[in-house]
């Protein structure tokens, strides 16, 4: 498990890269959107919501969504947590499956 201080190096490396190109995630085969990607996995899922959505790419996801994959491994992939994926899905127009409560007869 990686310490404050490499965590730390990792995050002010990933927001330089973010910084530096706003239009980073457009291109998926470039050494800068696949370092993010990496020091996204590394951070684990500390980083907010709108930063972490970021890292998600439809392609990838539909990809991993052709291939079987759950919405868990799905975010595991891309180094988000599954609410992170959700509120990406939901933005992107894919379908929320909405579960009822379960009733409890007594």
């Amino acid at each position: 498990m990686a310490n404050r201080s490499e965590k730390r190096v990792w995050r002010k490396e990933m927001l330089e890269l973010i910084n530096a190109d706003d239009n980073w995630v457009e291109d998926t085969e470039s050494d800068r959107y696949k370092r993010i990607l990496e020091l996204g996995k590394k951070l684990g899922g500390k980083m907010q919501h709108c930063t972490q959505i970021s890292l998600i790419n439809e392609e990838e996801f539909r990809k991993n969504k052709a291939e079987g994959r759950t919405y868990k491994e799905i975010a595991e992939y891309f180094g988000v947590n599954q609410k992170t994926l959700q509120i990406w899905r939901e933005k992107n127009g894919y379908t929320i499956k909405k579960t009822k409560p379960k009733s409890h007869n007594t």
